[in-house]
């Protein structure tokens, strides 16, 4: 195969990603994966579409690119999000009009190409996306506790102001508090009170009861 020259340049600049706690991943691609990782999922995807092939395979349209389970001219270029070989990135090195062009892979689903036309398109829109915290495919990038995760972007729904009054109208009035309870007082016990001038002893004087 002919690799693409953008392929070659990245991978002669960092070759992947070092797969560790907090790795950062190309949006929801996984990590992009250096020489070693993609011979190894490459090999090991074309065995198994060796095994599939006549299911997803249809001999009447050998021309269609993306007729296949996977083709042998395909790459997997990052580990996706479990970090193996079940999703990701993928660059066709295919001669022809879609030489070079990425593409989305899943198992359970058809391969199908993405918005980006060829790798450096796709590293271009990562770094705008890092640089200006912009959607990448989609999720947003976010930087939390030294890491780089991926989250979708929120909508921002503008409301119509609501008049103060209006929303006095709207509001029912609150039930008055329930009245409080007095205290009752002791039926027993010692108390201190005040002896009646009548029953003697000067004016002041405290008695038991």
């Amino acid at each position: 195969m002919t690799l693409p020259p953008e392929l070659v340049a990245s991978l002669r600049c960092h070759d992947g990603v070092e797969l560790d706690a907090g790795a950062p991943e190309f949006a929801l691609k996984g990590p992009f994966a250096g020489v070693d990782g993609i011979g190894q999922n490459t090999l090991f995807l074309r065995s198994i579409a060796e095994d599939v092939e006549d299911l997803y395979h249809d001999k009447d349209e050998d021309d269609d690119e993306l007729n296949a389970y996977w083709r042998h001219e395909w790459l997997l270029i990052t580990h996706g999000i479990a970090w193996d070989a079940q999703d990701g990135l993928f660059v066709t090195c295919r001669a022809g009009d879609d030489y070079g062009r990425l593409g989305d892979y899943f198992n359970e689903y058809a391969p199908s190409f993405s918005d980006w036309t060829s790798l450096g398109e796709a590293l271009s829109a990562f770094a705008d996306a890092l640089d200006r915290r912009l959607p990448s495919g989609g999720p947003v990038p976010l930087a939390v506790d030294g890491a780089l995760i991926w989250e979708e972007p929120t909508r921002t729904v503008k409301v119509q102001p609501t008049s103060l009054l209006e929303l006095a109208a709207r509001t029912p009035e609150p039930d008055p508090e329930p009245p409080r309870r007095q205290p009752e007082q002791p039926t027993s016990g010692v108390h201190g009170h005040r002896s009646p001038w009548w029953r003697g002893g000067s004016t002041g004087a405290w008695r038991r009861s």
